[in-house]
């Protein structure tokens, strides 16, 4: 927040050069400061210095304080117009004072604000998408101490009625956060289901989106790790049926930049200098989003994969296998979806569809080759 004036005219202009690119806008504001637990109020000078506040006597019960984050709000999201505004990232952190201050109750308090600022943002800017962000290890540390948490922190932010929550945004750095209980070591270790807690706790029409995701290369994790986990993303995120998922860094950055965390600093799908990662293919679908798989039945090309109808994407391609070669697709509970064979040229497609001509649900699902005398079993994905 105490940097809003002064970036003002930098993040306008670039956000003007981003649309000029085709790209979507979502802007983040971080009302707590960005460093230690995220416990301390971010309290700009003007905000001080109008209301007569410092960092002790600082609220977000202040109608003085309430009345200024409202105004910076409402200018940006005017000014920019963005598609996705979320007036406070990882918010949840701020639950984190009462670890100090028992009776704290500024995360009500901030709840309260965001319900007064949301319909005034709406009203400069109607087609913005509203939020705020949790952080999802936290969130899931929290849920595992105080079952029923999770509920209670949204409704803070929902208010009467229809949820005022137009997508419910989370961060997740699930190598690296010092929230979880168990961090986990490689992307294999993650349950499935690791993300599920995002779509159950939802209230119609929410949606989830994941506004950060990112694992290190340096640190706690590596570029192998880094690799792996973009290639499980779709699988992982599938319960969840995010909105949209943002990558956390397009490339890494000083780690002095991120408080002198190197792992947050790494997460970059390139390197500092512009050069990219093990993983950079995966998460853009350089090389036209072939993934190749060396198997008995050959060298195996899969393209696109994921498949994303959205996109025109109208089949994903297998090529280089044997001819007659078939294909059995089914779901993770074991369901046959499609049944398909090679053709003389050993190529074969799936257009996403099921045994009925009926489209398949976004999600992972296991092919089952046969043929050429061995049998191989590939994951792919389709994301609508």
């Amino acid at each position: 927040w105490s940097d809003m004036h002064n970036l003002r005219a930098a993040i306008v202009g670039r956000a003007a050069r981003d649309r000029m690119d085709g790209l979507k806008v979502m802007l983040g504001m971080s009302p707590t400061q960005l460093t230690g637990l995220r416990t301390d109020i971010d309290l700009p000078t003007w905000v001080a210095s109008a209301c007569g506040l410092t960092q002790n006597t600082a609220s977000f019960s202040n109608p003085c304080l309430q009345a200024q984050f409202i105004a910076d709000a409402t200018t940006y999201a005017a000014a920019i117009q963005p598609e996705y505004y979320h007036l406070a990232t990882e918010i949840n952190t701020l639950i984190l004072r009462k670890l100090a201050i028992p009776n704290d109750n500024e995360f009500a308090f901030f709840g309260l604000l965001f319900q007064s600022a949301y319909p005034q943002v709406k009203a400069v800017s109607p087609n913005t998408k509203v939020f705020v962000s949790f952080q999802y290890e936290l969130e899931t540390n929290l849920e595992q101490s105080n079952p029923g948490s999770w509920d209670i922190f949204l409704n803070a932010y929902r208010g009467n009625g229809t949820s005022l929550l137009d997508i419910v945004g989370y961060t997740t750095y699930p190598s690296s956060s010092a929230f979880l209980s168990e961090k986990y070591a490689t992307p294999w270790d993650m349950p499935a289901n690791y993300y599920s807690a995002a779509a159950a706790h939802l209230k119609s029409p929410e949606r989830t989106a994941f506004t950060e995701v990112g694992w290190p290369t340096q640190g706690s994790g590596s570029e192998a790790a880094q690799k792996t986990f973009l290639e499980r993303l779709p699988e992982l995120m599938a319960p969840a049926n995010p909105a949209l998922v943002t990558w956390a860094l397009l490339h890494d950055v000083s780690a002095s930049t991120i408080r002198g965390d190197q792992s947050v600093a790494t997460v970059g799908a390139r390197n500092c200098d512009g050069s990219p990662k093990a993983g950079w293919s995966v998460l853009t679908g350089a090389s036209n989003g072939v993934s190749a798989v060396t198997d008995p039945l050959g060298s195996i090309q899969i393209f696109p994969n994921p498949l994303r109808p959205a996109m025109g994407q109208t089949a994903m391609n297998f090529t280089d296998i044997p001819p007659g070669t078939r294909l059995r697709i089914y779901t993770l509970a074991g369901e046959l979806i499609k049944d398909i064979s090679a053709n003389a040229f050993g190529n074969a497609s799936w257009d996403g569809t099921n045994q009925a001509g009926k489209s398949a649900a976004s999600g992972i699902y296991v092919v089952y080759l046969q043929g050429g005398g061995d049998s191989k079993t590939l994951k792919v994905a389709v994301q609508r």
